[in-house]
């Protein structure tokens, strides 16, 4: 059976530090009586008593003196001799009157009810503190270095649920701490430092565990209990519930670090992230492999099918990306329909870039499964830039540039992976002052609209038009489709080129209703 729940007598305990009673008071400022250091207490004797034998005795030692002086001195010696044999008297009387057994029971009874007073002083305080301990809003623990319950009160008894036999005397790490906290620390590293480096743990904070298994957060302020030589022997350790703060700390932390629709990490999360694994990666001369993943006309279909089946669409890819990674590789979501990738270091760039193929390839072949939702089948592809550190980049927004760069190469042949080239750079430059010019063509009206009629063979008759838009480049010449509306689908100019190409055919065919030619079908 674990031992009883004993009182803390030690460390805790205010009235430890009081003197031992003795038989004779201490001076009114609380410090020894002076006296003691000329004349040892006598029980018998109180203090007043003990002044009086010692200025007698003084005033025998002086008499004895000035007798000896006088004799030499050829002096008469009756009225020393006579002072000298009251002082004498005086102190027989004294004493005899203190050792008188009247004087003695005084004495006792006054010894008996000053003991009896200070026991109830004693008894009183020990129950206001232990009233003051049990109820107490907070959990009291004490625990030996090794882990050992000694004392816990009442509220930390309900707090944790447990019975007082049910944890006194045994460990704290089979009780009301688990091996592991959520947050992945290991808690019995933290308890074994706590007992030698009590110093580092005056404050703490830790989760802990109750008896129905419920895991919370406490606060704990540790002081070591030491022995004569100095040496921890317990910890104290006071405790207060915290758990509401640290889930509204949490909910704090995943708001600002992760995607709220698919749960992964977000773009702020994702860079620190990267910059921790380049700085490990430099520090042991690794590699780091990212990739910049995006899916091929994901506008289109969340148009179509309407945003609450396009969000559907980026939770169920996510779910598929994550399960093509290791458990210590990160998936990110950036925004939109953009993911990136951070794979765990390799030694080499040749076996970076095999575990990059590797994973890449899987990425795409899981994108192209159809995906259910809300009852239609959907087929998706994507594209992956991938790039590695250091050879495609020093820094996180060097990676990232390039892998974006490379990204948009493997565009041109959707459904596909490239890894960054130096000559990307060019391609890029050129895209990007493509789209550029595109916007401002748009906004000056400087795009063309050429009609190809499609004409009935017997009648001769023109059945429809189809509208084509053509881009005359003040630098490039005309431009088919082909060669700028790729750049508009990837900028989201393919939203501002459909308005003006609408807009435009519908001016052209009001004109043509007006100037009274026949109705035909655009398209």
């Amino acid at each position: 059976m674990p031992p009883r729940s004993t009182w803390p007598t030690s460390g805790l305990a205010p009235w430890n530090s009081r003197p031992a009673l003795t038989s004779w008071r201490a001076s009114p400022t609380g410090r020894p009586d002076p006296l003691h250091r000329l004349m040892p207490p006598i029980p018998s004797l109180s203090s007043w008593h003990r002044a009086l034998v010692l200025a007698l005795l003084a005033l025998w030692a002086s008499g004895g003196v000035s007798l000896f002086l006088l004799a030499r001195a050829g002096q008469s010696l009756w009225w020393p001799l006579l002072a000298l044999l009251l002082a004498s008297l005086v102190i027989v009387l004294v004493l005899r009157h203190r050792h008188h057994p009247q004087g003695a029971s005084a004495n006792a009874d006054w010894l008996e009810s000053e003991l009896a007073a200070r026991n109830r002083e004693l008894e009183h305080s020990h129950r206001h503190y232990r009233d003051l301990v049990e109820n107490t809003n907070s959990i009291i623990l004490r625990w030996d270095t090794r882990g050992i319950v000694t004392f816990i009160n009442r509220y930390g008894l309900d707090f944790f649920g447990f019975d007082e036999d049910e944890i006194l005397g045994r460990s704290v790490m089979e009780t009301i701490v688990p091996r592991t906290e959520t947050t992945g620390r290991d808690l019995l590293d933290m308890i074994e430092d706590i007992t030698r480096n009590p110093q580092d743990y005056v404050h703490n904070e830790n989760e802990n565990i109750k008896k129905n298994g419920m895991r919370v957060w406490v606060a704990w302020n540790n002081k070591a209990v030491v022995d004569e030589n100095g040496d921890t022997v317990e910890i104290l350790s006071i405790g207060n519930d915290i758990t509401e703060r640290k889930l509204y700390e949490q909910q704090i932390h995943q708001l600002a670090h992760y995607d709220s629709l698919t749960g992964l990490p977000n773009r702020i999360l994702f860079l620190h992230k990267l910059e921790t694994a380049l700085a490990e990666a430099d520090r042991h001369g690794q590699t780091v492999t990212l990739f910049y993943l995006d899916l091929d006309r994901f506008k289109p279909i969340n148009d179509s099918l309407g945003h609450h089946n396009g969000d559907l669409l980026l939770q169920q890819l996510a779910e598929r990306l994550n399960g093509c990674i290791r458990r210590d590789e990160t998936l990110a979501r950036m925004g939109g329909d953009e993911f990136t990738v951070i794979l765990e270091p390799e030694p080499d760039l040749e076996r970076a870039e095999q575990a990059a193929r590797h994973v890449a390839g899987h990425m795409l072949s899981v994108m192209s499964e159809p995906f259910e939702l809300n009852g239609h089948h959907i087929h998706v592809s994507g594209s992956i830039g991938i790039v590695i550190h250091p050879r495609d980049g020093r820094d996180a927004h060097e990676l990232l540039r390039n892998a974006d760069t490379a990204m948009y190469q493997a565009k041109q042949s959707r459904n596909a992976f490239r890894f960054y080239e130096t000559r990307m750079n060019a391609s890029s430059l050129r895209r990007l002052e493509l789209e550029a010019e595109l916007r401002e063509a748009i906004t000056a009206d400087a795009l063309d609209i050429h009609f190809q009629p499609t004409v009935h063979l017997a009648s001769g008759r023109v059945a429809s038009l189809e509208a084509l838009i053509r881009w005359p480049h003040p630098r490039l010449g005309e431009m088919e489709p082909g060669d700028f509306v790729p750049a508009a689908e990837e900028s989201e100019l393919i939203v501002s080129l459909g308005d003006w190409t609408l807009r435009e055919v519908m001016q052209r065919g009001r004109q043509w209703q007006t100037g009274g030619s026949l109705p035909v079908i655009l398209a």
